[in-house]
């Protein structure tokens, strides 16, 4: 046994209690520093080697332990004859006589100095790591406000210059300065973002949401940009049968959108698909499957590990002729894990990748099909579409609907197969590419409608965005109805109903449909009596502000330069023709906008002013910044750079 402490350095003593006396061993002398003939055996003598902070915690834990007659295991200092410090533990058991009362202790201590050193260091570390994280999240905060307060200027600036007359020169540099600055306020919203999710701070909403048509949304809005790549975008939902859930739709597509630009980013040629799977998980929540698959340039297995680290791309090359900062998959990884979920990659250089991510998604309470399907039974439909992957989808969402569907890659087959004599059952719907690379598809359409079988088939048109203007007379075309693609499973429910309809389904609205209704409400009437009170500082933002507000229509708009201003003009406005509307900036000079926000409820400015609406217009884009305005009595939330129809839509809702 004194061989085995020996090599441990493991000191062993015994407390007798009865006669009051400590038997050490060498150990025991060696740990307190303490020589044989200088030790008087007492309890005493134990007490004056405790660190005097320490003593009355180790005393009680000695008394408990002989009390309750267990085992003793504590740790406290001591201090050894030369003042060094050192960390000791100590473990005992209480020996009982027969009539089991305590008649000794026998226990060993053990210097564990080095391991508490440790332990303290890496609280400190960690103290110092979280005192470095505030400070980077504070750093953000305020860096976040300083950028987009000019950012709001560049963007807003550009944004009414474009929409003044312009010769093609000035359209095309104006369009280059748009996309770089937002280029860099996408670098500015992914570093704001990393950081939110970095310091544990993001909060997931939790709401109920259209998976279908969120997906749907998100790959129409990069059509045009892989179109101009003559690349396709391919939209796979057939696996998605209850389409509404509740989850946080916001991340799930930032989390789409940086798949989705990365694999156009990185594709020449072919075709960018989007896959979603929904398998039952439990009775609360689905799993889903998210593939976002290209045919792009790959990426070798030995750099694949580093792909979701931040900062991190391919190599240096990458940058160079693609851009970006690297940050976007490793935000993706980590929104992953915040919904429970995980993210990998596939991928072989020069044939393509495949990004998977799975998510847990809270399931609906009340379970919804996705569309009722009227009497599909003898109904048939032909696809005509030479991109293989994108016809099969749809065919398979079809078919999924219990319709009859043939597809073929060509014109000439379907002029074929439609003017059969064979044929027993007549097709009802056919649904033709309009960029076919043969056969003109509208002078298809014109030979279709010359045959007397083919009069009465409804047609339906897929087209590339930049097609849409030429399709607006869809009746003297001979097409019944057309849509964009990527094509969606409400395009494809659209063009279904075409068949029980007696008349011509009016053609959609082509992409500048946004902007002629946001043209369209220069004519309300509230416009005209809206009066404005801007609270700003910034020149700048004034002039940009003014600019979004003029277009929208409104034609009254004073300018408070800081919250004592507004106060002033809120109290000496002529009541007769009062303020209907309060844009309030956050951060401004002598009087933020918090504080004038909490004033005006108060009823600082007047009773009547109370209840105006107010809403923040700030640079402020952290975690808890809109709450905070919330807070103060404001009644929405803006964030820098002003989006014109944003602000349309807010005054819309507290004035319209």
């Amino acid at each position: 046994m004194s061989l085995a402490a020996d090599s441990a350095g493991i000191g062993i003593w015994e407390l007798n209690f009865i006669t009051k006396k400590l038997k050490w061993d060498d150990w025991m002398f060696k740990l307190y520093g303490v020589k044989p003939d200088k030790f008087s055996c007492s309890l005493k003598a134990w007490e004056q080697g405790v660190h005097p902070d320490d003593l009355a915690e180790a005393s009680a834990q000695l008394n408990q332990a002989f009390l309750m007659q267990g085992k003793l295991d504590s740790q406290y200092r001591i201090i050894q004859p030369n003042g060094e410090i050192k960390y000791i533990k100590s473990a005992a058991i209480v020996i009982s006589d027969i009539q089991q009362q305590p008649v000794s202790m026998i226990g060993v201590n053990y210097d564990v100095t080095k391991l508490v050193e440790n332990e303290i260091a890496l609280t400190q570390a960690k103290e110092q790591a979280e005192i470095a994280v505030t400070a980077k999240n504070e750093f953000f905060a305020s860096m976040s406000h300083e950028i987009r307060t000019p950012m709001n200027g560049v963007i807003g600036m550009l944004d009414l210059v474009q929409e003044s007359p312009l010769d093609q020169e000035q359209k095309h540099r104006i369009n280059i300065a748009q996309q770089s600055a937002n280029s860099l306020l996408s670098l500015i919203n992914d570093v704001l973002d990393f950081s939110k999710i970095d310091a544990n701070k993001l909060e997931l909403e939790n709401i109920s949401f259209n998976l279908h048509k969120m997906v749907s949304d998100t790959a129409k809005s990069f059509a045009q940009q892989a179109q101009h790549k003559n690349l396709e975008i391919i939209v796979d939902l057939i696996n998605v049968k209850d389409s509404i859930m509740v989850g946080d739709s916001n991340r799930i597509r930032q989390i789409l959108t940086n798949l989705i630009g990365n694999a156009i980013k990185f594709t020449k040629q072919g075709e960018v698909i989007i896959r979603l799977n929904q398998q039952h998980h439990t009775n609360t929540h689905w799993h889903i499957t998210i593939d976002v698959i290209d045919t792009g340039v790959g990426i070798a297995k030995e750099k694949q590990e580093s792909l979701f680290e931040a900062f991190s791309q391919v190599d240096a090359s990458t940058t160079r002729e693609y851009g970006g900062t690297g940050l976007g998959l490793a935000i993706v990884k980590k929104l992953c894990l915040c919904m429970q979920g995980s993210i990998k990659v596939e991928s072989s250089e020069g044939v393509g990748s495949n990004f998977s991510c799975n998510l847990m998604i809270e399931k609906f309470l009340e379970p919804q099909p996705l569309f009722p399907i009227k009497n599909p039974q003898n109904k048939r439909v032909l696809i005509i579409e030479d991109n293989a992957s994108n016809g099969e989808v749809i065919q398979q969402q079809l078919q999924a609907w219990q319709l009859d569907v043939e597809l073929v890659t060509s014109t000439k087959q379907a002029l074929i197969l439609l003017t059969s004599d064979l044929q027993t059952t007549p097709f009802n719907l056919v649904l033709l590419n309009r960029d076919m690379p043969e056969l003109e598809p509208l002078a298809f359409i014109k030979t279709l409608r010359l045959e007397p079988t083919c009069r009465d088939i409804k047609i339906a048109l897929m087209t590339l965005m930049k097609n849409q203007d030429d399709l607006t007379d869809g009746v003297q075309l001979g097409i019944d109805d057309h849509f964009p693609k990527p094509i969606t499973t409400f395009d494809l429910y659209r063009a279904i109903n075409t068949i029980e309809q007696e008349f011509t389904v009016k053609p959609s609205k082509n992409i500048n449909a946004l902007e002629e209704n946001l043209n369209s409400t220069t004519n309300e009437p509230w416009l005209k009596t809206a009066k404005l009170l801007l609270v700003e500082d910034n020149r700048v933002n004034q002039m940009v502000a003014l600019g979004v507000l003029k277009k929208i229509g409104i034609e009254q708009c004073e300018i408070a330069k800081n919250g004592i201003d507004a106060l002033n003009q809120l109290k000496h406005c002529d009541k007769n023709d009062p303020f209907t509307f309060i844009i309030m900036d956050c951060q401004m000079p002598e009087m933020d906008g918090y504080e004038a926000t909490k004033l005006i409820r108060q009823g600082d400015a007047g009773a009547h002013y109370q209840s105006i609406p107010i809403v923040a217009m700030t640079a402020n884009a952290m975690l808890g910044d809109e709450q905070k305005c919330l807070n103060a009595g404001m009644d929405d939330y803006l964030v820098k750079p002003i989006n014109k129809i944003r602000v349309r839509d807010t005054l819309t809702t507290f004035l319209g």
